[in-house]
């Protein structure tokens, strides 16, 4: 697919970009990587003979803007995503890429399909399911930004979702945007894991090829540079609005026994009363939800989910739901970041072995297949979502 006339980058792309990466140090970073399935032959011999993934770098918003229309072309003759790094990288030393530096906005990439889906995110039926869904999610997501009270400074329609940027007022440390992002996504309902430092966004002015029937214009469709904010303002208000948020709060930096000490106290606090009484009160719960105590089987901090929810249900406490378990997974100390997502599938594969090796009446299962509320919607997820957006 070739373009019928020159690329142009608009006036708001470059001015987004000149507000994103003003008065910051370091380089911005580029990717270029295929899209995902392509229903089209042609389409995917090109996908072929491109390379699987191109990174590079520009030293400034003016070379980014001024190199974007080449990018363009060859991601519409190759079927590639053209995606930019919304933290500057320091410049690539003898040992590799360095690391992230001070940025000036605070981000959320909203999947509005899996926001405008009941029960998670599920594959979509058609692309008319898609759009349908689409559209129920974004209507959701309007809703919890009123309540957020802090408008975002750019909105960026990416092809099937949004990109929302909170322009802050100084370049703050990577570790204070991370933990607003994480407030942000769990307070307005995101089921992507997009708050990292590493993140790379679609560029306004590229396309999202992930449908070729439907190919979608990324494009910015609301910009006030002037509206900025700080970065602990955005997560203060994102913690105030939802319970869901407190569940990504990150420990003090440093780990040790202090870190240790205060995700412990912050957890028993966010946790669902119940939870917090059994983990208080149970040595063994205590010592799996922390990551300790097992000398067999699988003992990666997945394998801790697995033992912590069998052990949980095997209490047969009726009051304790799928949702809540969920919850609790969320708040173990663990050397990855997990997701919403990520948790309800690894409490409902443990409730099916328990089912299937232990008969009924098992109390805390059933419960957890009613699904009672506890804060969070939806029974639990399995398999993984679309990623169209």
């Amino acid at each position: 697919m070739r373009p019928r006339y020159p690329i142009k980058i608009s006036p708001a792309t470059a001015a987004h970009y000149e507000r994103l990466f003003h008065g910051v140090e370091g380089v911005i970073e580029i990717l270029e990587a295929p899209e995902g399935k392509s229903l089209v032959a042609g389409v995917q011999r090109n996908r072929r003979r491109a390379r699987a993934v191109r990174r590079s770098t520009r030293d400034g918003s003016a070379e980014l803007v001024a190199g974007l229309p080449e990018l363009i072309i060859r991601a519409l003759r190759l079927c590639l995503m053209v995606a930019v790094g919304v933290l500057p990288r320091a410049p690539r030393g003898p040992s590799g890429r360095g690391g992230y530096l001070p940025g000036r906005s605070v981000w959320l990439d909203a999947d509005l399909y899996a926001m405008g889906t009941r029960t998670g995110s599920v594959a979509p039926a058609s692309v008319e399911d898609l759009a349908r869904r689409r559209t129920l999610g974004k209507q959701r997501l309007t809703g919890r930004l009123s309540n957020l009270g802090m408008p975002p400074s750019t909105i960026v329609d990416s092809g099937w979702g949004l990109h929302l940027y909170w322009y802050l007022e100084v370049p703050t440390e990577p570790p204070t945007i991370v933990a607003a992002n994480r407030a942000i996504a769990c307070a307005l309902g995101s089921t992507d894991s997009t708050w990292d430092a590493g993140r790379m966004l679609r560029s306004p002015g590229s396309w999202n090829l992930k449908v070729p029937a439907k190919r979608k214009l990324v494009r910015i469709t609301r910009f006030v540079p002037e509206r900025t904010y700080e970065a602990a303002d955005l997560r203060s208000a994102a913690l105030a609005m939802a319970p869901e948020a407190t569940h990504h709060q990150p420990s003090p930096p440093g780990g040790g026994e202090d870190s240790s000490l205060h995700h412990r106290a912050t957890a028993m606090r966010a946790l669902p009363p119940l939870i917090a009484r059994i983990l208080d009160h149970d040595e063994r719960a205590r010592d799996l939800f922390e990551g300790r105590g097992k000398t067999r089987g699988d003992l990666s901090d997945s394998g801790y989910d697995i033992s912590l929810v069998l052990h949980l249900a095997r209490r047969g406490e009726t009051a304790v739901t799928a949702d809540m378990l969920a919850d609790t997974l969320l708040w173990r100390p663990r050397r990855r970041t997990r997701d919403l997502s990520y948790a309800r599938r690894t409490v409902d594969r443990a409730l099916e072995w328990l089912d299937d090796h232990i008969p009924p009446p098992i109390g805390a299962t059933t419960a957890a297949r009613q699904g009672e509320a506890t804060g969070l919607t939806g029974p639990p997820q399995v398999g993984r979502g679309s990623d169209v957006r």
